[in-house]
Protein backbone atom coordinates (compact mmCIF):
# COMPACT_ATOMS: atom_id res chain seq x y z
CA UNK A 1 0.00 0.00 0.00
CA UNK A 2 1.74 3.36 -1.13
CA UNK A 3 1.71 6.30 1.37
CA UNK A 4 2.26 8.32 -1.70
CA UNK A 5 -1.45 7.57 -2.92
CA UNK A 6 -3.03 9.01 0.92
CA UNK A 7 -0.84 11.68 0.69
CA UNK A 8 -1.87 12.54 -3.12
CA UNK A 9 -5.41 12.34 -1.87
CA UNK A 10 -4.60 14.62 1.56
CA UNK A 11 -6.26 11.99 3.62
CA UNK A 12 -4.97 11.52 7.17
CA UNK A 13 -4.26 8.02 8.62
CA UNK A 14 -8.06 7.18 10.05
CA UNK A 15 -10.02 9.35 6.92
CA UNK A 16 -7.79 6.70 4.32
CA UNK A 17 -8.61 3.98 6.66
CA UNK A 18 -12.58 4.46 6.87
CA UNK A 19 -12.27 4.84 2.61
CA UNK A 20 -10.80 1.42 2.46
CA UNK A 21 -12.55 -0.10 5.15
CA UNK A 22 -9.90 -1.14 7.64
CA UNK A 23 -8.99 -0.34 10.66
CA UNK A 24 -6.41 2.58 11.31
CA UNK A 25 -3.29 0.19 12.65
CA UNK A 26 -3.97 -2.23 10.07
CA UNK A 27 -3.87 0.65 7.00
CA UNK A 28 0.14 1.35 9.18
CA UNK A 29 0.62 -2.01 8.74
CA UNK A 30 -0.04 -1.89 4.72
CA UNK A 31 1.84 1.39 4.53
CA UNK A 32 4.93 -0.21 6.31
CA UNK A 33 4.52 -3.31 3.93
CA UNK A 34 4.01 -5.55 6.85
CA UNK A 35 0.65 -6.81 5.29
CA UNK A 36 0.18 -7.18 1.68
CA UNK A 37 -2.18 -5.62 -0.62
CA UNK A 38 -5.38 -8.08 -0.47
CA UNK A 39 -7.26 -9.14 -3.56
CA UNK A 40 -10.42 -7.27 -1.69
CA UNK A 41 -8.42 -4.22 -1.28
CA UNK A 42 -7.57 -3.79 -4.51
CA UNK A 43 -11.02 -4.33 -5.37
CA UNK A 44 -12.27 -1.45 -3.39
CA UNK A 45 -9.13 0.75 -5.13
CA UNK A 46 -9.95 0.27 -8.59
CA UNK A 47 -14.05 0.49 -7.56
CA UNK A 48 -13.62 4.09 -6.07
CA UNK A 49 -10.40 5.49 -8.26
CA UNK A 50 -10.56 2.71 -11.00
CA UNK A 51 -12.52 5.36 -13.63
CA UNK A 52 -8.89 7.43 -13.64
CA UNK A 53 -6.33 4.91 -13.29
CA UNK A 54 -4.09 7.63 -12.69
CA UNK A 55 -5.36 8.16 -9.38
CA UNK A 56 -4.72 4.38 -8.59
CA UNK A 57 -2.05 3.84 -6.01
CA UNK A 58 1.64 4.47 -7.44
CA UNK A 59 3.27 1.46 -5.66
CA UNK A 60 5.45 -1.29 -7.43
CA UNK A 61 5.08 -4.83 -6.93
CA UNK A 62 7.53 -6.52 -4.51
CA UNK A 63 8.18 -9.31 -6.99
CA UNK A 64 8.10 -8.82 -11.09
CA UNK A 65 4.88 -9.30 -12.44
CA UNK A 66 4.65 -12.86 -14.65
CA UNK A 67 3.69 -11.53 -18.39
CA UNK A 68 0.37 -12.98 -18.47
CA UNK A 69 -0.43 -10.70 -15.57
CA UNK A 70 1.10 -7.29 -17.02
CA UNK A 71 -0.78 -8.51 -20.57
CA UNK A 72 -3.94 -8.51 -18.92
CA UNK A 73 -3.30 -5.76 -16.52
CA UNK A 74 -2.83 -3.83 -20.15
CA UNK A 75 -5.77 -5.11 -21.36
CA UNK A 76 -7.55 -4.19 -18.66
CA UNK A 77 -6.29 -0.49 -19.06
CA UNK A 78 -7.62 -0.47 -22.69
CA UNK A 79 -4.83 -1.46 -24.64
CA UNK A 80 -6.39 -2.73 -28.20
CA UNK A 81 -3.92 -5.27 -28.53
CA UNK A 82 -5.37 -7.17 -25.57
CA UNK A 83 -8.23 -8.65 -23.44
CA UNK A 84 -8.68 -7.99 -19.95
CA UNK A 85 -9.16 -11.05 -17.55
CA UNK A 86 -11.56 -9.87 -14.67
CA UNK A 87 -8.38 -11.54 -12.15
CA UNK A 88 -5.75 -9.45 -13.67
CA UNK A 89 -5.30 -6.24 -10.97
CA UNK A 90 -5.68 -2.88 -12.59
CA UNK A 91 -2.88 -0.70 -12.05
CA UNK A 92 -1.67 3.00 -12.15
CA UNK A 93 -0.53 3.12 -15.88
CA UNK A 94 3.06 4.93 -14.17
CA UNK A 95 2.96 1.83 -12.25
CA UNK A 96 2.64 -0.68 -15.08
CA UNK A 97 4.93 1.06 -17.36
CA UNK A 98 7.34 0.18 -15.13
CA UNK A 99 6.58 -2.93 -13.75
CA UNK A 100 7.22 -3.85 -17.72
CA UNK A 101 10.43 -1.95 -18.02
CA UNK A 102 12.04 -3.28 -15.24
CA UNK A 103 12.08 -6.77 -16.62
CA UNK A 104 15.27 -8.54 -17.52
CA UNK A 105 13.01 -10.08 -20.37
CA UNK A 106 9.65 -8.95 -21.37
CA UNK A 107 7.62 -9.87 -24.18
CA UNK A 108 8.19 -7.42 -27.08
CA UNK A 109 4.24 -7.12 -27.47
CA UNK A 110 4.26 -5.59 -23.58
CA UNK A 111 7.13 -3.81 -24.36
CA UNK A 112 5.43 -1.90 -27.16
CA UNK A 113 2.19 -1.48 -25.74
CA UNK A 114 4.24 0.68 -23.00
CA UNK A 115 4.20 2.98 -25.91
CA UNK A 116 0.65 3.04 -26.05
CA UNK A 117 0.41 3.69 -22.48
CA UNK A 118 2.74 6.23 -22.39
CA UNK A 119 0.64 8.21 -24.92
CA UNK A 120 -2.93 7.49 -24.08
CA UNK A 121 -3.26 8.45 -20.17
CA UNK A 122 -2.00 12.13 -20.25
CA UNK A 123 -2.59 12.76 -16.72
CA UNK A 124 0.54 10.47 -15.42
CA UNK A 125 2.49 11.44 -12.73
CA UNK A 126 5.83 12.66 -14.57
CA UNK A 127 7.68 12.97 -11.89
CA UNK A 128 6.92 9.58 -9.85
CA UNK A 129 7.55 8.08 -12.96
CA UNK A 130 11.22 9.37 -13.90
CA UNK A 131 12.13 9.26 -10.15
CA UNK A 132 11.32 5.50 -9.71
CA UNK A 133 13.14 4.86 -13.63
CA UNK A 134 16.17 6.47 -11.85
CA UNK A 135 16.40 4.83 -8.74
CA UNK A 136 16.42 1.64 -11.24
CA UNK A 137 18.28 3.06 -14.00
CA UNK A 138 15.29 2.68 -16.23
CA UNK A 139 15.47 5.77 -17.67
CA UNK A 140 16.64 4.97 -20.92
CA UNK A 141 14.42 2.56 -21.70
CA UNK A 142 11.66 4.91 -20.72
CA UNK A 143 13.01 7.37 -22.73
CA UNK A 144 12.92 5.26 -25.85
CA UNK A 145 9.31 4.67 -25.50
CA UNK A 146 8.15 7.90 -24.28
CA UNK A 147 10.44 9.05 -27.43
CA UNK A 148 8.65 6.51 -29.70
CA UNK A 149 5.23 7.61 -28.42
CA UNK A 150 5.74 11.46 -29.35
CA UNK A 151 6.63 10.54 -32.61
CA UNK A 152 3.86 8.60 -33.56
CA UNK A 153 1.62 11.84 -31.97
CA UNK A 154 3.15 14.33 -29.95
CA UNK A 155 1.52 15.25 -26.85
CA UNK A 156 2.37 18.06 -24.58
CA UNK A 157 2.77 15.91 -21.42
CA UNK A 158 5.16 13.14 -23.69
CA UNK A 159 7.42 16.52 -24.19
CA UNK A 160 7.19 17.09 -20.26
CA UNK A 161 8.32 13.27 -19.79
CA UNK A 162 11.25 13.74 -22.26
CA UNK A 163 12.62 17.23 -20.86
CA UNK A 164 12.69 15.45 -17.33
CA UNK A 165 14.28 12.43 -18.56
CA UNK A 166 17.10 13.83 -21.08
CA UNK A 167 19.01 14.88 -18.74
CA UNK A 168 19.45 11.91 -16.59
CA UNK A 169 20.61 9.66 -19.49
CA UNK A 170 22.70 7.10 -19.28
CA UNK A 171 25.89 6.20 -21.13
CA UNK A 172 26.01 2.82 -20.29
CA UNK A 173 24.58 0.47 -23.26
CA UNK A 174 21.96 -1.75 -22.16
CA UNK A 175 18.78 -3.90 -23.89
CA UNK A 176 15.26 -3.05 -23.88
CA UNK A 177 14.16 -5.66 -21.56
CA UNK A 178 15.96 -8.37 -23.29
CA UNK A 179 18.72 -9.34 -21.92
CA UNK A 180 19.00 -12.87 -22.90
CA UNK A 181 19.48 -11.59 -26.75
CA UNK A 182 22.09 -13.89 -28.29
CA UNK A 183 25.25 -12.29 -28.98
CA UNK A 184 25.26 -12.44 -32.85
CA UNK A 185 22.51 -10.48 -32.79
CA UNK A 186 23.77 -7.89 -30.36
CA UNK A 187 27.12 -7.64 -32.56
CA UNK A 188 24.41 -7.07 -35.36
CA UNK A 189 23.16 -4.12 -33.35
CA UNK A 190 26.35 -2.76 -32.56
CA UNK A 191 27.05 -2.52 -36.14
CA UNK A 192 25.27 0.81 -36.33
CA UNK A 193 22.50 -1.19 -37.19
CA UNK A 194 19.90 0.65 -34.44
CA UNK A 195 17.28 3.29 -35.78
CA UNK A 196 18.83 6.27 -34.44
CA UNK A 197 16.38 7.28 -31.45
CA UNK A 198 17.82 3.29 -30.07
CA UNK A 199 21.45 5.42 -30.45
CA UNK A 200 20.15 8.41 -28.38
CA UNK A 201 19.02 6.23 -25.90
CA UNK A 202 21.91 3.70 -25.72
CA UNK A 203 19.92 0.37 -25.90
CA UNK A 204 20.65 -2.32 -28.03
CA UNK A 205 17.29 -2.68 -30.21
CA UNK A 206 15.72 -2.24 -33.75
CA UNK A 207 12.20 -1.04 -32.47
CA UNK A 208 10.84 1.82 -34.30
CA UNK A 209 7.42 3.66 -34.53
CA UNK A 210 6.68 2.50 -37.99
CA UNK A 211 6.64 -1.17 -35.96
CA UNK A 212 4.08 0.19 -34.06
CA UNK A 213 0.09 -0.11 -34.94
CA UNK A 214 -0.53 3.29 -35.73
CA UNK A 215 -4.35 2.68 -35.58
CA UNK A 216 -3.67 2.29 -31.54
CA UNK A 217 -2.70 5.98 -31.33
CA UNK A 218 -5.53 7.57 -34.07
CA UNK A 219 -7.98 8.46 -30.74
CA UNK A 220 -7.47 11.34 -28.04
CA UNK A 221 -5.74 10.61 -24.92
CA UNK A 222 -8.70 10.33 -21.76
CA UNK A 223 -7.12 10.60 -18.29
Amino acid sequence: MSLLHREQLGLNQAQYAALLGVSQPYLSLLESNRRPLTAKLQAILEARFGKDPTQLPLSLSELELTDDTLVHSLGKLGYPGFAPLTQAPKLNPAVLALEVLRKSNAEPRTVEAVVWLLSYFKNLDTTWLVAQAKLRNLQNRLGLLTSLANELTPRPHLQVLLDQLEPARLAALHTLCNDAMPSAFRRHLLKDNRPPLAQHWNLLTNLKSDQLKRSYFTHGTTH
